[in-house]
């Protein structure tokens, strides 16, 4: 027999064995539940186990009797594992009218927010305008009333108000945030059309008050403040070439300056306004008869013939450039006044020469002589922009489609005799060249 002492000491020395052998008491555990299998689920895990279903609720509450818990403990630890609606989610609903502030309150207090903290939270969640809204309503006076009431800007609020309430209140917005979007969604005229209201003195540039003008469309359009006068002042026509011209004739325009900054005006260079400026000096120097006044009528009288005369004889090449320009001369012209002449009957002399050249090819293209392609290469051998070539086979086409030759009323009659047409065919036929009924049937009697 062992003694009781030395058992003890060879079951401690056993146990420590196993505890400094991990392995070896591993395996008397493993060996053991298999046995014996008796290890108890977590009771987190037994609650997800019985809200998916997959043991019954006696089964999970026998699983926690085995922990310790009685029924009442075990449905403790169940329903509060349930998940609840956060406190935004509760705002959300309260919004929307789920549920009353009441039960907000009540629901909120179960997930720890004290009915001060849901108050304050209910404020900070209210829909706010940006940044960019905020400018946007400065720039349309929301933020001075009685301007926004003046250009009619809350006009309708409180009837859409009334109708989206619930929309509005759904999203966080008080009445007072959906007025300020509301005074400043509406379109605004264009900066161009604000010019023409001025041009037609329909506002003014700068008004009183909250009197109607460009400055505030210009403010409420975002036009940076620098460029609001520079772009009122080109929105003013300038004068027209021909206002330019005649001016200078009479005497309105007199310097050579003054003509430079109207044609720039216009939207030409310094280099070609200072030609359009030559140009102005030479033609009003030999104006058009409608544009000349007596004394310029008098002085062309004197000189007209003997200058016409020059300049047909170059035209009909009776005479050299440099003859023409000499009898010019010899007639008081200047050197500039000579050069402009012959260039207009060189220019003139090019255009009548593409003229026939158009009219040839018109001729040839409509009456099926010459091709697409061919009328093409010849056009562009006359150096014409692409748009007017475009034009040209535009007329060209329709001209060259109506170019159907139908059978004279002599061949008609002829057909119908020889029986190659019948009466109706030639009654209508005859209609097609515009003969009435009754010369139709005078025709019909010689048949």
């Amino acid at each position: 027999v062992i003694p009781i002492g030395a058992s003890i000491a060879m079951g401690a020395m056993g146990m420590g064995l196993l505890t400094s052998f991990p392995p070896m008491s591993n395996l008397l555990r493993q060996s053991s539940y298999r046995l014996l299998p008796n290890e108890l689920v977590p009771i987190g895990d037994a609650v997800e186990l019985r809200y998916r279903e997959v043991i019954s609720a006696d089964e999970y509450r026998m699983e926690l009797r085995k922990q310790g818990f009685n029924d009442d403990r075990g449905e403790w630890v169940y329903k509060v594992s349930e998940n609840l609606l956060n406190v935004i989610e509760l705002i959300n609903l309260h919004r929307r009218g789920v549920i009353n502030q009441a039960v907000l309150y009540d629901e909120a207090s179960k997930v720890k927010w004290s009915e001060e903290n849901v108050t304050n939270l209910l404020r900070v969640t209210e829909a706010i305008p940006s940044a960019t809204d905020i400018i946007a309503f400065a720039v349309r006076e929301v933020y001075s009333p009685e301007i926004a009431e003046a250009f009619g800007q809350y006009q309708g609020l409180d009837e859409v108000f009334e109708k989206a309430k619930e929309d509005i209140i759904a999203v966080g917005m008080t009445k007072d945030t959906f007025g300020k979007f509301w005074a400043a969604h509406w379109v605004l005229p264009s900066v161009g059309q604000g010019f023409e209201m001025v041009h037609r003195r329909v506002i003014p540039v700068r008004g009183v008050g909250t009197e109607l003008d460009l400055e505030k469309l210009m403010t409420a359009l975002d036009v940076m403040p620098a460029w609001r006068e520079p772009l009122t002042a080109i929105s003013y026509n300038p004068f027209t070439r021909v206002d330019v011209r005649r001016m200078h004739k009479i005497g309105v325009i007199t310097t050579e300056a003054e003509l430079i900054d109207a044609y720039m005006d216009l939207g030409y260079d310094e280099e070609k306004a200072k030609k359009m400026t030559e140009f102005t000096i030479l033609y009003n120097a030999d104006p058009e008869d409608a544009e000349q006044t007596e004394d310029d009528k008098d002085k062309a009288r004197e000189r007209d013939l003997t200058k016409t005369d020059v300049l047909n004889g170059y035209r009909d090449a009776l005479l050299e450039e440099s003859e023409t320009k000499t009898a010019l001369a010899e007639l008081g012209y200047d050197a500039n006044e000579v050069e402009y002449y012959i260039s207009r009957i060189n220019y003139n002399k090019e255009k009548d020469e593409t003229d026939s050249y158009l009219k040839y090819y018109h001729d040839a293209y409509i009456r099926g002589v010459m091709s697409h392609n061919e009328l093409v290469d010849k056009l562009n051998g006359l150096n014409l922009s692409g748009k007017r070539v475009e034009y040209l086979f535009k007329v060209w086409d329709l001209e060259r489609i109506a170019r159907t030759t139908k059978p004279t009323k002599a061949e008609l009659m002829t057909f119908t005799r020889k029986k190659i047409i019948n009466m109706d065919t030639f009654i209508e036929e005859m209609k097609g060249l515009g003969y009435p009924e009754r010369y139709i049937g005078w025709y019909q009697r010689t048949i």
